[in-house]
């Protein structure tokens, strides 16, 4: 979609009447859509395959497979989200895709997830449908699939135009025959019609004559016989009746002085010479019985060269021409009484200049400081008092807003007073606010009294404001309030019901309420529940005027989190009021509970990971056991000090020594060791148990002990095992998949090659046949050459589908893979692929190709093709060489591109589908794979595997050698 609706709607309007040409919608099911659609299920198996096309407001199934239903709403249909894409829509989950995933087609029946789509675009750049591809699970497409889908959407679009195009044919036959009929129609038609514009034209009251290229006059309606008769020269028409030379008597006017004749004469014979039917108009005068008459002349064009006739009218004007005279003077009149208004308004300037001239002197010795500004606040004026403590190098030609001297903290408050002065909400304020920069030490305070000035209309026009010194008020003052606000204690001033009155600004920072927020709660309505019974004890001992130390609250915050203060209090000197001091403690109460909680969960850790640890301090030569050991060795070890070697002897005897030694090179050494070994429960079971073993130093480096970490290991052992087994079964599984996915391409490369082929290889004969006979057939006439290339368009149609069904059938399956073999069959490839993507490709491989199994061969064949698909969707590279290479039992295939190449992190860390894709189908047949680049220096896939794939074939292979 657009950001023009307009655009978007004349877009869908040019769409649907594309879909509309084709006269598809709502007709009987045909073989040939129907074919494509199962053709379609099958490359991509799915069970659902449609041939869609997306009216205005439905979209219609011309052929389904899979499905019952003809049609569904647009507003849930995918193919309608399709048709406004460039590409191909894939959906791999639609209860996973945020467009998609409500949809009562995803949710309901037929309970959608995998959609994929090819839109079905017209020749003229409109997309009409789509042909799609639905499974009710999860999945991908590769690449061949997708080009697959593609090429068959373009097969329907060119199945389209094939069917258009007979029904073209049809028409032109029909049209032909109507054309004699209308010939005949024609002439009856043209006498009438000659008789109605004769009639018509003396109905007219414009002056109307039709004149041949010789210049005569062939016909003249009754306005113009009328004038010509009774109207004196030189009108241009007086005397001028049919059959008179109109070119000639304007030449005659002419030549007598009439200059509107001479251009009258110049357009009859410009427009007869040039084959155009351009209209020429002229206005001009001529005098009438009382005054000046005007008259408009249109001359035009109209017929072929072999019979071409001028129109050429004359139309009375006088009327319009007498209104615009009229209105001319009317604009001359107002434009006098603007000057004399003019006039008036300069006399009222001079009296308000010399009002003016008083009040500035009024205003320049105020004692106070005077603003004038705009409604906005820009200052247009300001006496000198007002600059004596102002603290700012003012300008007197403006620029500067009266909100640029107000200090940032008032500044908000101030602007929204100055906006409801301006919107004529109120008719003044007053207020105090701090000067952003003062001349003396401290902030400035100044009182702002503010009031509007309304202009004639009653809008606010100007702004007039009082501004009084207010500092030496303000500093006493704010000294007192910085101590208070910039402690990072909490201090608050509260009544000893609990309610705030005065918090300081580590009060709000703490516990996250602004000062106006606490200052409307009380203090028990964020404490702790369980504090508030002490809390009002301390209030009542307050009351009495005693001091209050230490006392710990929890206390609620904005955020609804719990901080942990501590408080002191002392009375205030003002009534029943208290001043309070307040700690915040909440990391050290948290760093306290974490010490407890990290023991508890380092125990249970232990437990749940079958973990234990022990540590053995070379001082006394005393190990300590974690409870944790006791999870895996099951037995109830003392978590008191004991000797190594009641440790040791839980191990199984063969194991003692690895045990021993491992703990005796890290107390040498100094170096982290590991180490596997097995220990004996009660009940006589073995447990693998992997024992990571360091050193343990103080905080000045020196080791003073040995630590070891035991994990049991004896489930993930066993899990390995069965997971190697269930990959070995996956991959045999996977081999099979993949042999019977290449018979079925190879079978329906093989149907589409024989059947499709054939049948439109006879189409083609037939077609030529028929532009032959419809040739030599006289009785058609001129019909035969449209019909001719009706034909031929179908023909080209034909062409270009037998081409398409070579191409599916060949990306299916090769010819040369199974008739040549494995080079020729890369070859091939290389050449198409150079043809579509315009890089270079070199295939280099040994004279005699040795013999390979049918496995080895497919396995290489569809690691090149997509290797070079990576390449040209990846490594813009102009160059790519491909390298089969005969290493005597090996057979080694090299992929190398002059791309941007890639690191060893992105190989490492890749998760493309592609490079997984050709590592298993190398591993399959039991070869190797390798993929290595450098940045901005290309990418090589190397790949080697076994000529010979099982021991009898190696043996065979041997055998031949010698």
């Amino acid at each position: 979609m657009s950001a023009d609706p307009v655009q978007d709607l004349q877009v869908e309007e040019a769409r649907l009447e594309a879909l509309r040409r084709y006269e598809i919608l709502d007709t009987p099911r045909e073989p040939a859509f129907d074919d494509v659609a199962r053709l379609a299920s099958s490359i991509c198996s799915t069970p659902v395959a449609l041939i869609t096309f997306v009216d205005e407001n439905r979209q219609w199934f011309k052929s389904k497979v899979g499905l019952d239903v003809t049609e569904t709403a647009r507003e849930v249909s995918f193919c309608a989200t399709n048709i406004t894409s460039e590409d191909m829509l894939i959906v791999e989950d639609a209860s996973l895709d945020p467009r998609f995933r409500d949809n009562p087609l995803v949710t309901g029946s037929p309970f959608i997830r995998f959609y994929a789509g090819a839109p079905l675009l017209t020749p003229d750049g409109h997309r009409i449908g789509a042909l799609c591809v639905i499974d009710r699970v999860p999945r991908k497409l590769d690449e061949n699939q997708l080009d697959g889908l593609s090429i068959l959407a373009k097969q329907v679009v060119k199945t389209l135009e094939l069917r258009r195009n007979l029904g073209v044919a049809e028409s032109a036959r029909k049209a032909l025959a109507a054309e004699i009929d209308e010939h005949i129609k024609i002439d009856e038609s043209r006498q009438l019609a000659d008789s109605f514009m004769r009639s018509t034209l003396d109905s007219l009251q414009d002056n109307i004559a039709i004149i041949n290229p010789d210049g005569d006059i062939v016909h003249a309606n009754d306005a113009w016989l009328d004038c010509a008769k009774n109207c004196r020269p030189p009108n241009l028409i007086s005397g001028a009746e049919t059959g008179t030379n109109y070119l000639k008597l304007s030449e005659r006017a002419a030549n007598a002085g009439s200059t509107a004749a001479a251009q009258l004469a110049d357009a009859i014979r410009t427009i007869f010479a040039a084959e155009s039917s351009g209209t020429i108009s002229l206005e001009y005068a001529c005098p009438g019985d009382n005054d000046t008459c005007w008259f408009a002349s249109q001359l035009s064009a109209f017929g072929t060269a072999a019979g071409r006739f001028a129109v050429i009218s004359h139309r009375d004007i006088s009327e319009r021409v007498a209104a615009h005279k009229q209105t001319k003077d009317l604009n001359k009149s107002l434009e006098h009484r603007v000057q004399r208004r003019t006039k008036d308004l300069e006399n009222a300037y001079a009296n308000l200049h010399s009002s003016e001239q008083q009040l500035r002197s009024l205003f320049e010795n105020a004692s106070v400081g005077i603003v004038v500004g705009k409604s906005n606040g820009d200052i247009i004026r300001f006496n000198d008092a007002f600059l004596t403590f102002s603290g700012e190098p003012l300008k007197t030609s403006g620029g500067q807003n009266l909100l640029d001297l107000v200090h940032k903290a008032d500044r908000i408050s101030f602007a929204q007073q100055l906006q409801k002065l301006a919107e004529g909400v109120i008719p003044g304020f007053e207020m105090e606010a701090r000067n952003r920069k003062s001349r003396h030490p401290g902030e400035a305070w100044r009182h702002f009294s503010v009031t509007a000035v309304h202009g004639p209309d009653g809008a606010v026009a100007q702004i007039f404001a009082l501004v009084q010194d207010l500092r030496e008020t303000k500093e006493s003052e704010l000294q007192r309030n910085m101590v208070f606000d910039r402690s990072v204690d909490m201090l608050v001033i509260a009544d000893l019901s609990g309610r705030f009155l005065v918090p300081n600004r580590a009060c709000t920072r703490i516990l996250g309420y602004s000062s106006d927020e606490l200052c409307e709660i009380n203090y028990f309505d964020i404490a702790h529940e369980e504090d508030i019974d002490h809390a009002r004890e301390i209030l009542t001992a307050l009351g009495k005027g005693e001091d209050v130390q230490l006392l710990d609250v929890r206390m609620r915050t904005r955020d609804g989190e719990y901080r942990d203060i501590v408080w002191n209090a002392v009375p205030w000197t003002d009534g029943d009021l208290f001043l309070g001091v307040g700690r915040d403690v909440t990391s050290i109460r948290a760093a306290e509970r974490v010490l407890r909680e990290q023991d508890t969960m380092m125990r249970r850790a232990e437990q749940m990971a079958q973990i234990g640890s022990w540590q053995y301090a070379l001082e006394n030569k005393t190990v300590r056991c974690s409870d944790g050991l006791n999870s895996i060795f099951r037995r109830d070890i003392d978590s008191e000090p004991m000797q190594l070697d009641k440790l040791i002897a839980y191990v199984v005897e063969e194991d003692r020594e690895k045990l021993q030694s491992s703990i005796s090179i890290v107390a040498k050494d100094f170096v982290p060791r590991q180490t596997q070994i097995r220990v004996r429960r009660p009940d006589n079971t073995v447990r693998n148990v992997q024992t990571s073993i360091d050193v343990v130093r103080n905080s000045a480096g020196e080791v003073y002990g040995i630590i070891g970490a035991c994990l049991d290991i004896t489930d993930i052992n066993q899990t390995v095992e069965r997971l190697r087994h269930s990959e070995n079964q996956l991959r045999a599984l996977g081999r099979r998949l993949e042999k019977i996915r290449e018979d079925e391409r190879a079978n329906i490369s093989r149907e589409i090659h024989d059947e499709l082929g054939q049948m439109l290889t006879a189409l083609k004969f037939d077609l030529t046949l028929l532009s032959g006979d419809i040739t030599d057939n006289e009785k058609l006439g001129r019909g035969a050459n449209d019909f001719g290339a009706a034909l031929q368009s179908m023909a080209t149609l034909v062409d270009s589908t037998i081409m398409s069904v070579r191409n599916i059938a060949t990306q299916l399956r090769p010819e040369g893979l199974d008739a040549f073999g494995l080079v020729p069959a890369i070859q091939w490839h290389a050449d198409e692929f150079s043809r579509r993507t315009k890089i270079a490709c070199e295939v280099k491989a040994p004279a005699r190709e040795p013999k390979l199994t049918e496995d080895v061969r497919i396995a290489l064949f569809r690691i090149t093709q997509e290797a070079m698909t990576n390449i040209a969707r990846h490594a813009n590279a102009s160059f790519i060489d491909v390298t089969v290479a005969d290493l005597g039992e090996i057979i080694e295939l090299t992929v190398t591109d002059d791309g941007r190449g890639v690191e060893f992190d992105e190989l490492a860390s890749t998760k493309s589908l592609g490079v997984m894709g050709m590592r298993e189908r190398a591993t399959m047949v039991g070869g190797t794979f390798e993929i290595s680049g450098k940045r901005d220096r290309g990418t090589t896939v190397r790949v080697r595997l076994p000529i010979a794939t099982t021991l009898a074939e190696r043996h065979l292979a041997g055998r031949a050698s010698a």
